[in-house]
């Protein structure tokens, strides 16, 4: 994690143990030393603009006074707005023209831990198309839902899927789980144009490589969901980039 850029290791399981393999890469030359003073630097460059050395108690009444201010939701609104990044469009289907397509599907795929942002993307999407249909499907979901869902999809013109798995730390991959990739074959199969939208794992392209439409959000935060939305509809410019290279299936292991 170190060598791959990071400057603070944050939470490992073992406090002795991280320190411990960083001070033997060291010693061994497989970090530098000018590494660890660069990123010591910087994070005493940050402590210092923090003026932390003055004073290393916060007042929690100040708080409200410099969190969720309207300056940070509008900085994290353009932080959103620009990290929407569209990797693929086959089609040319984004911008979403409402006149081309009678009637749009939004199918949401998440990991069912009851999470308020799920729906929320779904909401925003109906509001902005009144005569989509809508369905969110998870691990628990049974499979005559599923088979609803699928039926219900070839009446589609166009198939809108929001993926919002995550990529998570000791799972051994990156892929997702053999239920919801089943689905999404499925889907795929019907050779409706579909947008596929990643809230959380970035990878997902490697695994549907013929989607007609990819776009990567970076995030499941509501800020991030509006910013998507415009995306779609045209109603903002898409300039994010890539920050990963997605590789084939067969390399997808983690």
């Amino acid at each position: 994690a170190f060598n791959a850029g990071n400057d603070l290791i944050l939470f490992p399981p073992d406090e002795e143990i991280a320190v411990e393999a960083l001070h033997t890469a060291a010693k061994h030359g497989e970090i530098s030393e000018v590494r660890i003073d660069h990123s010591l630097r910087k994070l005493l460059g940050a402590k210092r603009w923090l003026k932390i050395h003055e004073n290393r108690f916060i007042n929690l009444n100040d708080i409200p006074k410099t969190v969720s201010t309207k300056k940070h939701f509008a900085l994290a609104e353009t932080i959103a707005e620009k990290s929407i990044t569209l990797v693929k469009n086959d089609k040319r289907i984004i911008p979403i023209d409402k006149s081309k397509y009678e009637t749009i599907f939004c199918i949401t795929i998440t990991e069912g831990l009851g999470n308020e942002y799920d729906e929320f993307f779904q909401s925003l999407f109906q509001a902005k198309f009144p005569r989509s249909m809508r369905a969110l499907v998870h691990e628990q979901t049974n499979d005559d839902y599923y088979d609803k869902v699928l039926e219900a999809a070839k009446e589609a013109d166009l198939l809108v899927l929001s993926s919002f798995i995550k990529v998570k730390a000791y799972q051994g991959t990156v892929s997702l789980s053999k239920k919801h990739e089943t689905f999404i074959q499925k889907l795929l199969s019907m050779k409706i144009p579909t947008v596929l939208i990643s809230f959380g794992n970035p990878y997902l392209l490697s695994l549907f490589p013929k989607v007609n439409t990819y776009l990567c959000g970076f995030g499941d935060t509501k800020v991030t969901q509006k910013a998507m939305l415009k995306a779609l509809t045209g109603e903002i410019e898409i300039r994010g980039k890539l920050p990963i290279s997605i590789l084939r299936r067969r390399n997808l292991r983690g």
